[in-house]
């Protein structure tokens, strides 16, 4: 599988994140991190091109956990941060990193 590229995939101690399922009457998918430090722009877009070239009518969910409304959204042509987050996209995910480290 193409993100099992990106970092490791799984539920063990070791992995740095998960797919958690799809939600298939909403075309969605869902990846939940362990390790924050590999929530960068290069997996953005590459999971970006990886669901533009394999399911183009779908999206991916981030849930940062850091509120309720705190998700990103990775459409094939679109990156969706939190609003309090948006502007610099680089820089909107360094900030959400810190946060999602803190104890």
């Amino acid at each position: 599988m193409h993100i099992s590229q990106l970092g490791n995939v799984g539920y063990e101690d070791d992995c740095d994140f998960f797919i958690i399922g799809s939600i298939l009457e909403d075309k969605t998918h869902c990846i939940e991190f362990v390790n924050p430090a590999k929530l960068t722009i290069n997996f953005i877009h590459q999971i970006q091109q990886w669901i533009a070239q394999v399911y183009p009518h779908w999206r991916i969910f981030i849930p940062t956990y850091l509120d309720p409304k705190a998700v990103i959204i990775i459409y094939r042509s679109a990156i969706r941060l939190p609003k309090v987050y948006e502007g610099n996209t680089e820089d909107g995910l360094q900030r959400i990193r810190d946060k999602m480290n803190r104890p």
